[in-house]
């Protein structure tokens, strides 16, 4: 919060009474970033996910721009591309990541 250019109002949390219960971190660029939503465990499925969005996109808004993105492992196991897809979001990329172990179970050499 000491930091030159720091803005509050590209973080927004949800509380419940007193406990904090979802944060969606945001920037602004040309587009509207969420940088990250994340939302208790507890909480998910009951529209903490959505409000917060919600609320970025008209932060968002209320800045002039046009558009928003995020990025999501599309494996993820919380619902969230659901959630994204469900508030207007669509797919625009894809990556595919890969990878193989080189030397199972031998240990690196020392430097």
């Amino acid at each position: 919060m000491e930091q030159a250019g720091f803005d509050p109002s590209r973080y927004h949390v949800a509380w419940s009474g007193d406990q904090p219960i979802g944060g969606a971190l945001c920037s602004a660029g040309p587009v509207g970033w969420v940088n990250t939503l994340a939302v208790a465990r507890e909480w998910r499925g009951r529209g903490v996910g959505l409000a917060l969005l919600q609320h970025a996109f008209g932060e968002f808004a209320r800045r002039g721009l046009r558009r928003a993105s995020l990025s999501v492992d599309a494996q993820n196991l919380t619902g969230a591309t659901r959630l994204y897809q469900r508030v207007g979001m669509r797919k625009t990329r894809e990556y595919l990541f890969l990878q193989k172990e080189l030397r199972a179970g031998m240990p690196l050499p020392a430097n």
